[in-house]
């Protein structure tokens, strides 16, 4: 079927479609995209599987894609840009760059570093800072800042968003720039 056909792929790629054909047929996934690129030039875009509930519509290239947890090594590369131009330092408390930082710890929020958060070291959350920021948009400064001051950290590594919208804000902070659009200049 059209899931099952590669999208121009080269020969000496087939083995790479072949396996990904694979992982979709053993775990059920719907689609996926695979681009390889080497300086400027994409030297492979495959896709796989069907993108609508009724498997008829095969993935292509253009298909839109939810990129969720995959933002965050794009955020980290923006603070890296940033520390490469002497602009953020890593082991420099959050509240150097955002002085609202707050927690229902206070004390442990003066000493919270940037790597702190690119690590995940404190375990940091908050749903309703994640579910009104990913997912209804709803999220303004004042409501962030004032969810933020009731978050109670684990005390020990977490994987949460909340770091990363952390880490979002401080690239805002430093070049006066969304993160969206520092990334969009800087990274793509």
């Amino acid at each position: 079927g059209a899931a099952e056909q590669p999208t121009n792929v080269p020969d000496h790629w087939k083995p790479l479609h072949d396996r990904c054909q694979a992982i979709v047929d053993e775990f059920h996934i719907p689609c996926l995209a695979v681009v390889v690129v080497k300086g400027d030039e994409i030297i492979l875009l495959d896709t796989i599987g069907v993108c609508d509930a009724a498997g008829k519509q095969a993935v292509t290239p253009r298909s839109p894609f939810y990129l969720a947890s995959v933002t965050k090594s794009f955020t980290a590369l923006g603070v890296a840009i940033l520390v490469e131009e002497g602009k953020v330092k890593l082991d420099e408390p959050v509240k150097t760059y955002l002085p609202r930082f707050t927690l229902a710890d206070q004390a442990l929020a003066e000493k919270i570093t940037v790597r702190d958060l690119l690590c995940h070291r404190h375990g940091l959350n908050s749903e309703p800072i994640s579910m009104g920021e990913a997912y209804f948009g709803n999220m303004t400064e004042d409501r962030y800042y004032r969810l933020l001051a009731m978050v109670k950290p684990r005390g020990q590594f977490a994987y949460s968003n909340l770091h990363y919208t952390l880490a979002g804000r401080i690239i805002e902070a430093v070049t006066g720039q969304s993160w969206k659009d520092f990334l969009a200049e800087r990274v793509f």
